[in-house]
């Protein structure tokens, strides 16, 4: 979350010939910046080589993104308290909420849970809870908020994070909470009501930052890896001073690393750890984590990601996991630093069917790209695709891929804001950045006309779903300070989308790790269904799909793998959610 001595943080004064470099650098990339800005829907020339002529690009790429903020009443419960007023100038304060986008009624609508946070008395030295708030949509953007009927009651952790999951197998949607003094798994009980399983054996998990789902030991039920982040409690705590002599939060240099933690599902209810299962003996500070496969046949891995500290890979090897993210090339960046990671997003981003991965960092480190050679091979091209831009230099969290703007190909989107109270430069707030891919080739950076984009704030999660039923996928964005932000994808599609749900029956009911190939035409598209992500933070279990408008098509094919290798061809129409289940090429449910 912050940086070490290399990068000056809050406690670390720089010297007066490099903070004089560095004004020269800054005054050069703005002078580049103003000759290469446009107006509202031109790129800011992420793609720009460093060694190009003087003079503008002939063909400036065009968004055809399109975004609008939402305002909501009941988004004013759902800010996030992180404790600040205590004046303890804690770690603990600036990790943030997230928000999961969840359908906890099963009525076909998006629904919104956010994390709570908590409050800290400094004089007794003590931290507190609050409850996490639930929002139920209707599909047209009016929420209700339900937290109380649905019995909510996760104050007994300071709260970060949300992850979804069914996790009994019985149909309905579960919820993990997480954050600090361990997790609260919340059983939906399909009546409107949540249920907390004291017995589940997760109640003593530490401060956690991080959880995804997985089938770890491939006995079809789903189990869960939880992220740590530093050894840090109130009596830890350390205070830092920013370069000018205020009170601060410290890097987590200041800290110890905590240990992960594997938790294997018994199939009653209940959880029992395996601390050998996926380990390290590498020190961890994590803040993001995926779980999904990242070569074919080879089984579901993970991928986590540390602040200030390599990050890892970990790839099945028959029963057991192996760490191997410096032989993969997905430890460091291009010049073998570790980063301050926070967020991940995996996507096929240059359209070789191949899933890549997309890791946001700190401020004056590029964000990471790291391209799927195969073969456990991954290959650093933040510099090839335009992300060494000075304008895309922030401290990025939560994240999301997705094809925002119906071309065939994925686009990026990222939250952002400050982890010093007191910044050496600017603010706390910063905006968040929408890249376009350019088929496969570089990211445009672009600044849709709406609020959400030229508002800098605190973000930190960020999570996308289909709030509305459009066939287009809509942002939900938390933030340190402040109610959460609703973004809307005006995008105008016809029949040129679809959204697929998957029930796994011979591997867990959510199927982590399936991946599904869909053909239109001579464009094959693939996604997959993943654990974990962006940060702190759920998106919809959907796969979404999307095509340009001009290529109209009755019916679509999709090729479905599943994580026990089996296959499944299936032929359905376009422009519908459709539910698959595992071995069932018949459409069960549509909406």
């Amino acid at each position: 979350m912050s940086s070490d001595s290399r990068l000056g943080y809050a406690s670390t004064a720089c010297c007066k010939s490099r903070r004089l470099v560095l004004r020269i650098v800054r005054l050069f990339w703005l002078l580049l910046l103003m000759w290469t800005c446009g107006c509202q829907n031109k790129a800011t020339s992420t793609s720009q080589p460093a060694h190009a002529p003087a003079h503008a690009p002939t063909h400036a790429p065009v968004s055809q993104s399109h975004f609008a903020s939402r305002e909501s009443d009941t988004l004013a419960l759902c800010s996030f308290h992180n404790g600040k007023e205590a004046g303890l100038n804690s770690i603990l304060e600036i990790v943030g909420g997230g928000v999961a986008c969840i359908d906890y009624d099963s009525d076909g609508n998006v629904d919104l849970l956010f994390a709570g946070g908590g409050t800290i008395d400094r004089v007794g030295e003590s931290i507190s809870g609050l409850n996490c708030q639930l929002l139920q949509g209707d599909g047209h953007w009016n929420f209700k908020n339900r937290s109380d009927q649905a019995r909510l009651d996760t104050a007994r952790i300071y709260s970060h994070g949300i992850t979804v999951s069914d996790y009994d197998q019985d149909g309905f949607e579960d919820v993990l909470v997480y954050g600090y003094r361990g997790v609260v798994l919340l059983h939906n009980q399909g009546d409107g009501t949540f249920f907390e399983a004291p017995w589940s054996g997760l109640a003593n998990a530490g401060w956690i930052t991080a959880a995804a789902w997985l089938d770890v030991n491939r006995d079809q039920l789903i189990d869960l890896y939880l992220g740590s982040y530093v050894d840090w409690d109130i009596a830890k705590n350390q205070v830092c001073q920013s370069r000018t002599g205020q009170p601060d939060v410290c890097s987590p240099n200041a800290f110890n690393g905590s240990e992960n933690a594997v938790f294997i599902n018994q199939g009653d209810g209940t959880f029992s750890i395996e601390s050998d299962a996926i380990k390290t003996d590498q020190p961890s500070k994590t803040l993001g984590v995926l779980a999904a496969e990242f070569s074919r046949d080879q089984g579901v891995g993970l991928y986590v990601a540390n602040d200030l500290l390599a990050n890892f890979l970990f790839t099945r090897r028959g029963d057991r996991f192996e760490e191997h993210a410096f032989a993969s090339g997905v430890a460091v960046d291009d010049e073998g630093v570790a980063n301050g990671s926070m967020g991940i997003a995996m996507l096929d981003f240059n359209l070789d069917r191949k899933f890549d991965l997309f890791v946001t960092n700190f401020e004056n480190e590029k964000m990471a790209l790291y391209l799927n050679e195969g073969s456990d091979v991954f290959r650093y091209a933040s510099r090839k695709v335009g992300l060494n831009r000075a304008d895309l230099k922030l401290v990025a969290f939560g994240t999301v891929a997705a094809d925002f703007d119906s071309d065939g190909d994925e686009d990026i989107v990222f939250a952002s804001g400050h982890v010093h109270y007191h910044p050496d430069e600017g603010k706390m707030e910063l905006l968040p950045a929408y890249l376009q891919n350019e088929a496969g080739k570089t990211l445009s950076h672009f600044k849709p006309d709406c609020s959400f984009f030229n508002n800098p704030s605190v973000g930190r999660g960020l999570a996308t779903a289909d709030i509305d039923n459009d066939g287009d996928l809509d942002l939900v964005g938390t933030h340190l300070f402040g109610p959460p932000s609703l973004i809307e994808n005006t995008g105008r599609l016809d029949k040129n989308w679809l959204t697929v749900q998957l029930v796994g029956i011979n591997v867990p009911r959510t199927p982590i790790g399936t991946t599904a190939e869909l053909t239109v035409g001579s464009r094959v598209m693939i996604r997959q269904l993943y654990g974990g992500g962006s940060y702190l933070s759920h998106s919809q279990s959907r796969l979404h799909f999307a095509w340009p408008s001009e290529q109209v098509v009755d019916k679509v094919d999709l090729l479905l793998r599943w994580p026990d290798g089996a296959s499944q061809q299936v032929q359905v129409s376009p422009g519908q959610n459709v539910v698959l289940l595992q071995q069932d090429a018949n459409q069960i449910g549509s909406k």
